[in-house]
C-alpha cells in the first residue's frame, strides 16, 4: 500500500469535504477489470470513464500507462466531454486528490509541479472540444500527466485548464486551453499553440533548425510569468504573434528572424541570450515595454530589436554582425542603449527613431554611436568606432559628446559645433552630468559594465542644456523624459534625455494661444483652432499615423500646498463619426511619490458632438502632494474619434492656511520618547484637532508615537478645522548616547593552566565582550556566557582589552586595556603532583623537559606546521625529548595519560 494514513483529525474531515464537492468520482488502474466506482473495482478505460461521466464528474487515473484505440474522425484520442475533468498522479488508493505525492523524479534537487511520485503517462493525446455546438464547457480540469510521443499533447477549448503536467516529445505540444504549472518541452513543433499560460516552463521545442521553416517555443495566445529558453526554429525562436507579461525569453534560436521573440507583445520581460540567422537576435517586430533585452546576437540587421517599437526599456550587450547592434529600424521611446556593437555600422542605433533616450558606449565599424538615425531629446555619448566617426544622422534637442555627421538643431556639440538653428558648443563640465561614464566604446571587463549600468546623464542644477530645448507649439517634442518627468518642467524643454526635476507653483493657466506651450504635444496631440470655436484647442485627432500612438498628455508637476481649495477647470471639445461608442478620455491625477493615479474624471462619447466645461475640486487627491494632470483617450477600434479636447486649462488654489511655528530639534537618547514643541496663534482653529506624526529617515510608514530610539525623523505637524488647514515639517534627530565601560577587576599575574573569570560592564547595561593580544600567552573563552581568561605553559604578557561596540542607541565605548603576566613553569619535580603535568624548553641540554606524568603515558610532538614530529610512551612520572635536529619555532605537545586524560602544551625552541 502507498496510501499516507497519518493525517489530522481535522484535515480528515477537510478532505471528506473536497471528495463530497465532485458529484461522482471514476477510477481507472492499469490492468484493472472492474466498473471504475472504486479503486478496488477500478476500470483499465480511461476512455470508458469519460464517457460514462457527467458534467462536474472527474476521472482518476492511477500510476501506469495508458494509449487508446478510441478515435475520434480520423484521429486517435483520448476525448474529454465537457466538464468531466480527467486527474492522474495517483498511486491507486487515495481518498483526495491532496493525497497525490510529489516526488523529485529527474533528481535535480528541487521538486517541480508535474513530479508526481507515481508518473501517469498517456501516450495518446487529449482531444477536449465539445460535441455538439450547443455545448457549453464548465470548467475542466486536466491534471498530473506526463504526455508524450503522441501527434499533439493537448488540443483543447479556451476553457479547459491543463495543471501539473509534463508534455514532451510529441509531434506538438498544446493547443488552446489555460494552462499553468506545466513543463512543455522536447516537443517537435510548437511548444504551446493559442494557449494563455501561467507559470510554465517552454523549453526545447522545435529543435529541428536545419529543416529552414516551422515554429519553437510558443504561437499566438498568451503568457505570464513564464521561462521559455532553448526553443529552436525555422520560422520561430521563442514565441510569435503573442502577448508577454514578466517572462524570461533566453537561449532561443531562429534561423529566420526574432531569436527571442517575433511580431509580439511583451511587458516587464527579460530577453536575453538569443540568436538569429536573419534579423532581430532578440526581438523582431512587435512591442516592449519595461523590458530588459541583452546578450543577444544575430547574423543580420538588430542584435537586440529590429523593426519594432520599444518603451522604458534598457538594451544592452547585443551584437549584430551587419548593421544596428542595439536596435535597428526601431523606435525607442525613453531607453537606455549601451554597450553594443555592430560588425559594419550603428552600434547602438541603425536607421531608428529615438525619443528620449540615452545611446552610450556602443561601438561598430563605423558610426559606432547612431547610424543614420533621428533622434529627439536624446543624450549620445562616448560611444567609438574603428573609423573614428562616431555618429551620424539628424538630432533635434540632444546632447551628443564625441564626433558627429549630420544635421542637428537646439542641440549642444563637444567636439566641433554643426550648423543649425540653436545649436552650440559646451564642454562636459558645463553640462555637469549627474554621473557620466569614464571610458569611450564598449565595456573591457565587469566593472567597465557595472559603471555602463549604474551611469546617470541626468542634469545637475546649472547645466547648459537646461531651459534650452526648442518649445514652438506643434513642434512634436517627447511628452516625457527618460525617467517618465513630463516636459517641459521649465520654462522650455531641457536639450538631452533629462528633465532637470523642478515643480510649478499654482495657479497655473494655459489657453494654448502663445507660440511657446508649458505642456509638449506628441504624435496624434495638436494645438489649433476646431471649426466653429474661437478658442485653441489642445486636440487629439484619432488618427494612428505615428508608430508610437500615446493617446495622452501631460502637464507639469505642480509643488505642495497646503491650501484646502485647489480646483481644476477646461473645456471641452469633441466630434466623433458615431454616438454611444466606447471612447472616452479620462482625467488623472498622477503623484510624484509614488506610481499612484487616480481618474478623477471621464467624459465619455454621448453623441456625435460634445462640448461641455468641466470644473471639479481636486483637493482630497492632491492637498500637499507633488502632482500632475493627464488628459488619456482610450480609443475603439475603426477612426470613430474626428477630434476631442481641451481649452482653457486652469489649476487654482484657494488659501485658507493656519500657520505653525516649529522648529528643528536635536536631542541625545535616554530611553524616553522625544516630541518637538510647536505653536498655532490662529484662533479660527482647534488647536486640539492639531496631529503630529513621525517617519524615521529611510521608511515609509509613520506614526503618531513620538519615537524612543535614535535616528532622524520628518515631523509633520498638522491641522484642519472646517475650510481651515496648516502643516508644517521639521526634523527631529536623536542623536546616539556615549557609554563607559568600567572594569575595576586586578590583572596581574597567573599560573600556567590557570583560569579567570572577566567581569566588566558598561554604563549603557549592553554586554561587554573579551580579547586577547596575544593567545599563545592567555586567551579568552565564552562559556555559558560567561568570560573566561585561561593561561597557557609559555611565560610572558598578553594585553587584554574590554569592548562594547554600541548599538542604534549608544555610540561604541572607549575600549580598557589591562595587561595579565603568566608565569614560568617551575623547575622543581616535586613541586608538581600527580594529573598536573608540565613542560618547557631546556635549552643548555637541548631537550624538552616533561614531569607530573602517569606511568605509561603518550607523548606526541607537533612542529610549527602541525606535523607530527615523534611520539613516545613513558613509564615514569617524568621523561627527556631530544630535539636534536628540529628547527626553531612553537611546538606543540599533547601528553595523554593511561586514564586518556589530555593535556596540551605551547613550547618554545629558541
Amino acid at each position: 500500500m502507498c496510501k499516507k494514513w497519518s493525517f489530522l483529525f481535522g484535515l480528515f474531515f477537510c478532505l471528506l469535504s473536497v471528495h463530497a464537492s465532485a458529484k461522482t468520482v471514476y477510477y481507472v488502474k492499469s490492468g484493472a477489470t472492474g466498473s471504475g466506482s472504486s479503486w478496488a473495482d477500478a476500470s483499465v478505460s480511461i476512455q470508458d470513464m469519460i464517457d460514462r461521466a457527467s458534467v462536474g464528474d472527474e476521472v482518476w487515473v492511477a500510476v501506469g500507462t495508458y494509449k487508446t484505440e478510441h478515435e475520434y474522425g480520423r484521429m486517435q484520442c483520448f476525448e474529454l466531454k465537457f466538464g468531466v475533468s480527467l486527474l492522474g498522479g495517483f498511486c491507486g488508493d487515495e481518498d483526495s486528490k491532496e493525497e497525490r505525492m510529489m516526488f523529485d523524479r529527474d533528481q535535480n534537487g528541487k521538486i517541480e509541479p508535474w513530479e508526481y511520485k507515481y508518473e501517469t503517462v498517456l501516450l495518446t493525446k487529449i482531444l477536449c472540444h465539445s460535441r455538439r455546438a450547443e455545448e457549453k464547457w464548465h470548467n475542466s480540469f486536466v491534471s498530473g500527466f506526463t504526455i508524450t510521443s503522441t501527434t499533439s499533447g493537448i488540443e483543447g477549448s479556451k476553457d479547459v485548464s491543463v495543471t501539473n503536467c509534463d508534455i514532451h516529445h510529441n509531434k506538438a505540444g498544446l493547443s488552446g486551453g489555460v494552462v499553468e504549472f506545466c513543463n512543455i518541452h522536447h516537443n517537435s513543433g510548437y511548444g504551446i499553440h493559442s494557449g494563455d499560460a501561467r507559470n510554465c516552463w517552454i523549453h526545447h521545442n522545435g529543435t529541428d533548425r536545419l529543416a529552414g521553416t516551422g515554429n519553437g517555443g510558443v504561437y499566438s495566445g498568451i503568457y505570464r510569468q513564464c521561462e521559455i529558453y532553448k526553443n529552436e526554429g525555422g520560422d520561430v525562436g521563442g514565441g510569435y504573434d503573442a502577448e508577454f507579461y514578466d517572462c524570461n525569453i533566453y537561449d532561443n534560436f531562429s534561423l529566420s528572424q526574432g531569436g527571442g521573440i517575433k511580431r509580439s507583445k511583451a511587458y516587464n520581460c527579460r530577453i536575453y541570450n538569443n540568436t538569429s540567422q536573419g534579423d532581430g537576435g532578440g526581438v523582431y517586430g512587435g512591442n516592449l515595454y519595461n523590458c530588459i533585452v541583452c546578450n543577444n546576437f544575430v547574423v543580420g540587421n538588430g542584435g537586440g530589436v529590429c523593426d519594432a517599437n520599444v518603451v522604458n526599456s534598457q538594451i544592452y550587450n547585443n551584437e549584430s554582425l551587419n548593421d544596428g547592434g542595439g536596435i535597428y529600424s526601431t523606435t525607442a521611446l525613453k531607453c537606455s542603449i549601451f554597450n553594443n556593437k555592430a560588425g559594419t555600422t550603428g552600434g547602438g542605433v541603425s536607421a531608428s527613431f529615438c525619443y528620449s533616450c540615452d545611446i552610450y558606449n556602443n561601438y561598430a565599424s563605423s558610426y559606432g554611436g547612431i547610424a543614420e538615425g533621428r533622434c529627439t531629446n536624446c543624450t549620445i555619448a562616448n560611444n567609438k568606432s574603428f573609423s573614428d566617426n562616431e555618429n551620424n544622422g539628424s538630432l533635434k534637442n540632444s546632447i551628443l559628446v564625441g564626433s558627429f555627421d549630420g544635421s542637428a538643431s537646439y542641440s549642444i556639440f563637444t567636439d566641433s559645433y554643426i550648423n543649425g538653428e540653436g545649436n552650440f558648443l559646451a564642454t562636459l563640465k558645463e553640462l555637469k552630468f549627474v554621473k557620466p561614464t569614464s571610458f569611450m566604446g564598449n565595456a573591457a571587463n565587469d566593472k567597465q559594465l557595472e559603471e555602463l549600468k549604474n551611469t546617470n546623464f541626468g542634469l545637475s542644477k546649472g547645466s547648459f542644456a537646461i531651459d534650452m530645448g526648442q518649445q514652438d507649439i506643434n513642434a512634436r517634442l517627447p511628452i516625457e523624459d527618460i525617467s517618465g518627468y513630463p516636459r517641459p518642467m521649465g520654462e522650455k524643454t531641457d536639450i538631452g534625455a533629462h528633465e532637470f526635476l523642478t515643480f510649478r507653483s499654482l495657479p497655473y493657466e494655459t489657453k494654448f494661444e502663445e507660440k511657446v506651450s508649458s505642456i509638449n504635444f506628441f504624435e496624434n496631440w495638436e494645438v489649433d483652432k476646431l471649426p466653429g470655436k474661437e478658442a485653441n484647442y489642445l486636440y487629439y485627432d484619432g488618427k494612428s499615423t505615428y508608430r508610437l500612438n500615446l493617446g495622452y498628455v501631460t502637464t507639469t508637476f505642480f509643488d505642495k500646498t497646503v491650501s484646502n481649495k485647489i480646483n481644476l477647470s477646461f473645456d471641452f471639445a469633441g466630434k466623433y463619426a458615431k454616438k454611444d461608442q466606447q471612447e472616452k478620455m479620462h482625467v488623472v491625477l498622477a503623484y510624484l511619490e509614488s506610481d499612484k493615479r487616480d481618474t478623477i474624471m471621464t467624459i465619455s462619447n454621448t453623441d456625435y458632438i460634445r462640448d461641455s466645461h468641466f470644473s471639479k475640486e481636486i483637493s482630497p487627491w492632491v492637498k500637499n502632494k507633488v502632482f500632475r494632470v493627464l488628459f488619456a483617450v482610450e480609443k475603439s477600434e475603426g477612426d470613430n474619434i474626428v477630434y476631442c479636447g481641451i481649452a482653457n486649462l486652469k489649476i487654482t488654489k484657494q488659501d485658507a492656511s493656519v500657520e505653525i511655528v516649529a522648529e528643528d530639534k536635536v536631542c541625545m537618547y535616554d530611553g524616553k520618547s522625544h516630541t518637538v514643541e510647536y505653536q498655532i496663534n490662529d484662533t479660527r482653529v482647534d488647536k486640539r484637532k492639531a496631529v503630529v506624526t513621525y517617519r524615521k529617515e529611510g521608511e515609509t510608514s509613520s506614526t503618531t508615537m513620538p519615537p524612543t530610539n535614535a535616528g532622524i525623523y520628518m515631523v509633520q505637524i498638522s491641522i484642519e478645522d472646517g475650510s481651515y488647514y496648516g502643516m508644517k515639517e521639521v526634523k527631529l534627530t536623536i542623536e546616539k548616547a556615549n557609554q563607559t565601560i568600567q572594569w575595576t577587576q586586578q590583572l596581574r599575574t597567573m599560573k600556567a593552566k590557570e583560569r579567570m573569570r572577566l567581569e566588566a560592564t558598561a554604563t549603557s547595561g549592553l554586554p561587554v565582550t573579551f580579547s586577547s593580544g596575544n593567545e599563545t600567552i592567555a586567551k579568552v573563552e565564552q562559556d555559558n556566557g560567561e568570560w573566561w581568561l585561561v593561561a597557557d605553559t609559555l611565560p610572558g604578557e598578553a594585553i587584554i582589552k574590554a569592548i562594547q561596540l554600541g548599538n542604534e542607541n549608544y555610540n561604541l565605548a572607549n575600549s580598557v586595556l589591562k595587561t595579565i603576566r603568566v608565569e614560568a613553569v617551575p623547575t622543581d619535580v616535586e613541586s608538581i603532583v600527580a594529573e598536573q603535568p608540565a613542560a618547557y624548553f631546556v635549552k643548555a641540554e637541548n631537550y624538552i623537559y616533561v614531569k607530573g606524568l602517569y606511568p605509561k603515558s603518550k607523548l606526541f610532538l607537533y612542529d610549527p606546521s602541525g606535523r607530527l614530529c615523534l611520539s613516545k610512551e613513558v613509564g615514569d612520572i617524568e621523561s627527556h625529548i631530544s630535539v636534536d635536529g628540529l628547527g626553531k619555532g612553537l611546538y606543540y605537545l599533547q601528553v595523554v595519560s593511561s586514564r586518556d586524560k589530555r593535556d596540551n602544551f605551547k613550547v618554545l625552541i629558541y
